[in-house]
Parts: C-alpha cells; structure tokens; sequence
C-alpha cells in the first residue's frame, strides 16, 4: 500500500472546531539532493558575509519554513561558487 509507512494521531478540539492531526513518518524518506555544510574556513574569506547577505535578503512567498529553504539553497549555491574559486586547493 502507497502509505503504509505513516500514520495519524487526531489531537482534541481546541478553542475552534478543528481537530488537529500530527502525521508520522515511520520509515526513513529520500533526502533530495546533498544536505547543506558548512565550512569553518569560509568565515575567513572577505566575501562571505556578502554571499550571506545576498542570500538572507532574497525574497519567497510561503510560509516561513519553505522561505528558510529557499534561502539555504540560494547561498549553498552562492558558496559552491566562492568554494571553487577561493578555495579548490583545499580538501
């Protein structure tokens, strides 16, 4: 079955008529794409805190949690660049 893995737990009305749902995930589910990592040795390089700017002030319509994505993906590609140009000796 397609949803075998999750399952729903219905939490009593509150102050509306709404009830409210917390769905779990029992198996682990496919990260897309690497995760984000950081580099101590990027704080020592004059254009990080431009590449950190840039990318915080970047705008994205949603809700708070797709905006923080949004931006995460703006400066992880704004610091592969910086990567490879400053630091492609490094390993």
């Amino acid at each position: 079955m397609l949803w075998d893995h999750t399952g729903a737990i219905f939490l009593p009305e509150g102050i509306s008529n709404h009830s409210p749902a917390v769905i779990k995930f029992y198996e682990a589910t496919h990260i897309k794409g690497a995760l984000f990592g950081y580099y101590e040795m990027w704080r020592s390089c004059p254009e990080f805190e431009t590449h950190l700017l840039n990318a915080w002030n970047k705008t994205a319509d949603g809700d708070i949690i797709f905006q923080l994505v949004n931006i995460l993906q703006v400066l992880k590609g704004s610091l592969k660049k910086m990567h490879r140009s400053q630091f492609s000796n490094a390993h």
